[in-house]
């Protein structure tokens, strides 16, 4: 009787056949064209339209994340990172000065608390990392008692209250120490956003809130940046800050100048390697002395390239 030969199948020892491949190729170009169509939306519509698309559709919240996190992996750095490491100082700074260390929060707001809004959270890193009412946290590791509010709009994960920012979080006047938006200014309404993260800042000459905002640096680019534009006269007019009048962008000159104008001084503002800018602004009015004097600057979308 002829002896069987056993015959080797070509994908024998698990490997990704060419169709295999194939289908993971087009599957990635797919989520990155939805990706791009979300982002596009986010930039171009009024926040509430697309909380109304979010509110129909919460799957594309968790597509448009993944797409997210996919281009924060190539970036050189990670923004939220930046804005952890500004809070840590900060939380030092405060505790150092009232003297305090962490104990049970019985309360919504506790005065000994420092109180974060996280304005746009995605999956809520902030909170997990800085909220000292998580076990794990930096904060409960060291002592501090700090509390973290995360909104955007859709909830992620527990940690998060959906909402439109634009039309409110429904917390108190004056109750946060530092309020962050990070990538999250979008959509032509983010001055509404604005408004409503200065109206939840702390003005006290012992606990002045601060502003922090990172945002794309080609977000802030004009067609014209000459002192003849439009926004340069502004600058002239309203007396902007030395620091705003030296900066290369007509629109980040005036995007400063009218949050200075909401009773904000400029603290901090640096390139984050050559892909960010960061904010970082101190309240000097409280919430009910705040007058808006000057629009916010119109702001380039962010628009992925197709590749």
């Amino acid at each position: 009787m002829p002896t069987r030969h056993k015959v080797r199948r070509k994908d024998q020892g698990h490997k990704p056949s060419a169709l295999t491949r194939l289908q993971s190729q087009l599957e990635a170009r797919l989520r990155a064209a939805h990706f791009r169509y979300l982002n596009e939306q986010l930039y171009s519509l009024d926040s509430h339209e697309v909380f109304q698309l979010f509110l129909k559709q919460p799957e594309l919240f968790a597509l448009y994340h993944k797409g997210y996190q996919e281009q924060v992996a190539k970036w050189p750095l990670n923004p939220t990172q930046v804005c952890l490491e500004l809070l840590k100082r900060r939380i030092h700074q405060f505790h150092r000065m009232r003297g305090t260390k962490a104990h049970p929060l019985n309360t919504t707001f506790n005065a000994q608390a420092f109180s974060i809004v996280d304005m746009g959270c995605g999956e809520a890193t902030i909170a997990a990392s800085l909220d000292s009412r998580l076990a794990n946290s930096w904060s409960a590791r060291n002592g501090f008692t700090v509390e973290v509010h995360s909104y955007d709009l859709v909830a992620a994960n527990e940690l998060v209250t959906a909402c439109d920012l634009a039309r409110g979080t429904g917390l108190p006047n004056d109750c946060a120490d530092a309020v962050v938006f990070c990538l999250s200014l979008m959509g032509p309404n983010y001055g509404a956003m604005v408004k409503e993260g200065l109206r939840l800042l702390r003005c006290d000459p012992t606990r002045s809130g601060l502003l922090l905002i990172i945002e794309i640096t080609s977000r802030f680019q004009s067609r014209a940046e000459t002192r003849d534009t439009p926004g340069a006269r502004v600058q002239l007019q309203r007396g902007a800050s030395t620091t705003a009048s030296t900066m290369s962008s007509s629109v980040e000159a005036d995007f400063v100048v009218a949050l200075e104008s909401l009773g904000l001084r400029l603290q901090e503002h640096r390139q984050l390697h050559d892909y960010f800018t960061l904010f970082v602004f101190e309240a000097t009015e409280s919430a009910a002395r705040r007058i808006h004097i000057i629009e916010m600057p119109s702001l380039k979308p962010c628009l992925y390239k197709k590749r």
